[in-house]
C-alpha cells in the first residue's frame, strides 16, 4: 500500500474525530513524532504500531490498509 494512501487516511481519521497530535497520541499510545511523520508519508509504521493506531480510532487495520475505494467509517 502506497504511504500517501496510509498518510491521508489518517490524517482524515484524526480530523474526523477534532484530534489534535496530542490527543491523538494520548489516545492512541503512539508517540506524537510517530503519527506526525506517518500522517506526513515519511515511513510506515510497524505491524503494532499501525495496529494501536486503528484501535484509538475505532477502525480495523484493514480500513487503514485496504481497498483505497473503500469508504473511511465514521
Amino acid at each position: 500500500m502506497p504511504q500517501a494512501m496510509l498518510a491521508r487516511k489518517l490524517r482524515v481519521l484524526r480530523a474526523e474525530r477534532g484530534l489534535s497530535l496530542r490527543k491523538a497520541s494520548e489516545l492512541t499510545g503512539v508517540d506524537i513524532h510517530t503519527i506526525s511523520d506517518t500522517e506526513k508519508g515519511k515511513h510506515m509504521p510497524w505491524d503494532h504500531t499501525l495496529a494501536k493506531l486503528a484501535k484509538g480510532y475505532g477502525v480495523p487495520v484493514s480500513e487503514l490498509i485496504g481497498d483505497p475505494s473503500v469508504p473511511l467509517a465514521i
